[in-house]
């Protein structure tokens, strides 16, 4: 809708405690010193754009404080645009724990609740490492995911949020509409010694395209300030050749994807997921420029592993080929008659229903060590602590004690 890029001179008013305070690396072991460090409101305080107002609206880690809140508020008012900062704290994304949920904290959520109320023209920044869920998108006219962007990311948001430069990055994991959504729910965070990954093949994308379930964002997608079209697939033994235009007004860069799908005699040496990615290119094309794009095949595009016979394959048949932005917007599509291997007989791990059918959350046991082809593990409790326990694992201490000195120590030097 036009909501960025940000003209010059717009009315903005900078909200949030990531504005304040980046979240620009990991936590833990990944924890580096900065050379220099540029802090988000610095950044628009030195571009184009024109601060109205700010406010931390939140500390990150803490509960809703409503003076802060109603700070925020007023700053909204104030402004013609908001640039609302969000994200995951460093304790919610930290090495040695599971995620136990995907949403953002409460006290943001209000914030975004109650800004959006006062002003509809509300654009979130958020920083965080991995997907999260955005029951909220619809309140807000735009959202830019920053991921962590080092000591000198916040120049660079700027830079996107103002249009100096074109944004074209694709998203490298599916965005789930919710926890439960996501092929692995209910088995993390894991509650004994031994995480079971029990979606085999199935995992991100390869799970959603193959069991019909529908997220929020897909694999690969990404926006731009322009528009790019796709036409003229040919399809040889050697690759794809398409035909990318630019439709819009904006120099921009476009990363087309390469999907195949398997023939149905692959599904006879185990379980297949329906769409997999097999390779991409990216273009620079100035406004009304085409480009011919070619993606070859190779010695992986075609393969599968025979976990029975234990070496790769290729399995003889009709291949889906398709080329599109995204795994779910795929603009042209063809087939390709690939010689190989015949399939014989049936490996047993084809004949795993669950599994055949996509359905990861109703997998058995029986089941599931079917495909592992060896035993389960012997159940074990969790966070038995012992002399080389890190001491995160303090956390689930049976003694109040343990517990009180990673609250008091381990957390509160995360939040420094």
């Amino acid at each position: 809708g036009k909501a960025l890029p940000l003209a010059s001179g717009a009315r903005i008013a900078v909200v949030g405690d990531f504005a304040f305070e980046p979240r620009y690396q990991g936590a833990g072991s990944s924890l580096v010193n900065p050379t220099q460090l540029v802090k988000p409101l610095q950044a628009l305080e030195d571009s184009t754009l024109s601060i109205v107002a700010s406010a931390r609206g939140f500390e990150r880690g803490k509960a809703l404080d409503p003076g802060l809140l109603a700070e925020a508020i007023e700053a909204a008012r104030a402004a013609d645009v908001v640039l609302l900062h969000l994200g995951l704290d460093e304790i919610l994304e930290s090495e040695g724990k599971d995620r136990e949920h995907m949403h953002l904290p409460e006290n943001q959520a209000e914030l975004l609740e109650r800004v959006a109320e006062v002003n509809p023209h509300v654009v979130v920044v958020l920083s965080a490492g991995s997907a999260i869920e955005m029951p909220w998108i619809d309140k807000v006219e735009g959202v830019v995911h920053g991921y962590l962007g080092g000591q000198a990311g916040a120049r660079a948001m700027v830079r996107v949020l103002t249009g100096a430069v074109n944004p074209s990055g694709h998203l490298a994991e599916s965005y789930a509409l919710s926890l439960a959504d996501t092929p692995t729910a209910g088995a993390f965070p894991a509650e004994e010694k031994h995480a079971l990954y029990r979606e085999g093949p199935f995992v991100g994308y390869r799970y959603y395209s193959s069991a019909g379930v529908p997220v929020l964002f897909p694999f690969g997608y990404g926006l731009s300030y322009t528009t790019f079209s796709y036409s003229e697939l040919e399809v040889d033994g050697k690759g794809v050749a398409f035909t990318v235009t630019n439709t819009g007004d904006v120099t921009g860069a476009d990363v087309p994807q390469l999907y195949v799908s398997p023939p149905p005699e692959a599904s006879k040496v185990g379980p297949r997921p329906r769409i997999e990615l097999k390779g991409f290119e990216k273009v620079t094309l100035e406004p009304g420029q085409t480009a011919r794009v070619r993606i070859a095949f190779d010695d992986y595009t075609f393969r599968v592993f025979d976990g029975r016979l234990g070496r790769w394959r290729v399995i003889a048949g009709r291949y889906g080929v398709a080329v599109g932005s995204n795994v779910a917007d795929r603009a042209l599509e063809a087939s390709i008659d690939i010689d190989g291997e015949s399939v014989t007989d049936t490996a047993p791990a084809a004949l795993i229903e669950n599994y055949s059918a996509a359905r990861v959350h109703e997998v058995t046991d029986a089941e599931f060590e079917k495909l592992l082809g060896r035993s389960l593990p012997v159940a074990e409790p969790v966070r038995l602590l012992t002399a080389t326990s890190p001491l995160s694992d303090l956390e689930y201490s049976k003694s109040p004690v343990g517990r009180a000195i990673y609250k008091h120590y381990f957390q509160r030097s995360l939040r420094k």
